[in-house]
């Protein structure tokens, strides 16, 4: 039997609102979503899916939108009406896949993922934003980006625990006594030692002093463990050994037989360890990155989300666009093409090819030379950067109609004589100290790059880009305590933030149609007794 025939009148009323959230998501994320790019997943050995692949999906929002654990989740998946609703369920009868069928779709997603293969949650989600931007007649001629850094759910350790879990994990179940002969008595009882005790029991106890000398001796002991076994975790540990360690060369005089070079294993400096390097054997694709200084500074081990949405001030509802989820290491400036990219393409389609993005917003942090030249290249939109980064600019600099190079002071105005030096190879500015600088062509093309970007900043944009830090907290405010997902791996991590921008994208939509019903329920009751012309084109309208 229907789910709103078994309702009272009052609460049928409720639940069949089409401002409903539930209806809302079942109308413009659950209906939207097109299940056969999905059969790639599966074939003849693995069979059909046990359930409607939509239904799976929008589980997998649900769960986000409502940082639900999962045995919430399929609690609430069974019992509340609304949620059955939003799924499609309308019959008091119809259950959701059960538990194993939900986790074998996302282990099937990751393992396609894990190919090379494109992400498939993603490409759904373009092409339902792409629809909803036509639906809501988003203009979309103004985009804005900003980013997030995300911790993975690791426990933050010190290099000694890294290298001594990962070589437990390799040891531990493991018959290894051949490797007796190969090992000094106190390597070989710090391997069996690793093979029934913890890392925090070995490491707990140790001094300042003990705990650089056990760094040694792991790495000593890693340096054999590769060379003579194999198997599982082999790879994981062979990548944290070459992370952390150097084998350097020692050299000894021997008279008889000349010199001997005998390879040692050492720490590398911390300095020398790349922030890509594992920083958990629980999540190996986990990255490092150090941000900002002082109070403001982050210490990330995870991963890097960008936003991008709409800004347009003549939209009813700005939508997020397009996410995308990288290392942490990676900076900002690696998002702005792609996502500006990803972003055209949902415009274009939506609108036919009629229209297309005029201007993208970002903070400094986009800005590297390279995305200078290429957003200055006719194709591209205005690019408004809030703060570019470097200092301020002492010259103004411009080719005349000869192609000749001038030079100005940015405060007075005042033009420096500068001539090519042949010889060097460079422009020589001559100042008023009567000091000269010397400027390649490369850096004067990148000085003047940075001065058209600099002068398409405006306050408008200013302000706009202010704006999009309330959409990273829409998006990211279910996060735990420092930024920490529950998640580990980077393809989880990129599944929970495209579930969230579905969510965000449903509210805003949900929203924009109570504002528009309560506006012309204004226009209704307020004028209203004697509606007038004007009254009667803004009814028309909305």
């Amino acid at each position: 039997m229907n789910i709103s025939n078994l309702l009272s009148s009052r609460k049928q009323k409720l639940f069949d609102s089409k401002d409903g959230w539930h209806n809302v998501f079942n109308r413009e994320v659950l209906s939207r979503i097109d299940e056969r790019p999905y059969s790639v997943l599966y074939d003849d050995k693995v069979g059909r899916p046990n359930a409607p692949i939509r239904i799976l999906i929008g589980m997998m929002i649900l769960k986000e939108g409502n940082g639900w654990s999962d045995l919430q989740l399929f609690e609430e998946c069974r019992f509340n009406l609304k949620i059955m609703h939003a799924l499609g369920l309308h019959n008091i009868s119809d259950d959701v896949p059960v538990e194993s069928t939900y986790y074998e779709f996302r282990r099937l997603l990751g393992a396609y993922n894990e190919k090379g293969e494109k992400d498939l949650l993603k490409e759904t989600f373009l092409k339902i934003t792409t629809q909803q931007v036509r639906a809501h007649g988003v203009n979309g001629d103004k985009i804005r980006l900003d980013s997030k850094l995300i911790n993975s759910n690791i426990a933050k350790g010190h290099r000694l625990e890294l290298v001594v879990e990962a070589t437990r994990k390799y040891v531990k179940g493991k018959e290894l006594d051949y490797l007796q002969d190969k090992l000094d008595t106190e390597l070989y009882e710090l391997m069996k030692s690793m093979q029934s005790k913890s890392t925090s029991n070995i490491t707990y106890r140790l001094t300042g002093i003990e705990k650089k000398d056990m760094l040694i001796k792991i790495g000593s002991l890693m340096h054999i463990l590769l060379g003579y076994s194999s198997g599982i975790n082999y790879k994981l540990l062979e990548r944290i050994y070459k992370e952390q360690y150097e084998e350097i060369k020692e050299g000894s005089d021997d008279k008889d037989n000349g010199s001997k070079e005998e390879k040692v294993v050492a720490p590398k400096s911390p300095k020398d360890i790349s922030s890509s390097s594992v920083q958990s054997i629980h999540d190996p694709e986990a990255a490092y990155r150090a941000k900002g200084h002082g109070k403001n500074k982050q210490i990330v081990s995870g991963f890097h989300s960008n936003i991008t949405e709409s800004c347009g001030s003549q939209d009813d509802v700005n939508l997020i666009l397009d996410v995308d989820v990288v290392k942490a290491n990676v900076s900002e400036d690696a998002f702005l093409i792609d996502s500006v990219d990803a972003c055209q393409q949902v415009i274009s389609e939506a609108h036919e090819g009629a229209k297309s993005i005029e201007e993208v917003i970002t903070d400094g942090g986009y800005d590297n030379i390279a995305n200078r030249k290429e957003m200055l290249k006719e194709k591209n939109p205005t690019w408004r950067v809030a703060k570019m980064k470097g200092g301020a600019h002492i010259y103004r600099m411009i080719y005349n109609e000869q192609g000749e190079l001038e030079i100005y002071n940015r405060k007075t105005n005042e033009q420096y004589e500068v001539y090519y030096s042949k010889i060097a190879q460079k422009y020589v500015i001559k100042r008023e100290n009567g000091s000269r600088r010397y400027l390649t062509k490369e850096q004067v093309d990148n000085y003047i790059k940075h001065q058209q970007i600099e002068n398409q900043i405006s306050k408008e944009s200013h302000n706009l880009r202010a704006s999009v830090e309330s959409t990273i907290h829409q998006t990211f405010h279910r996060l735990k305590k420092n930024n920490k997902m529950v998640y580990r791996g980077l393809i989880k991590c990129q599944w929970y933030v495209l579930a969230r921008a579905f969510w965000v994208n449903m509210i805003r939509i949900r929203d924009k149609n109570i504002k528009k019903a309560l506006f012309f329920m204004f226009l209704l009751l307020g004028g209203f007794m004697e509606p007038h012309v004007q009254n009667r084109e803004l009814i028309r309208k909305y």
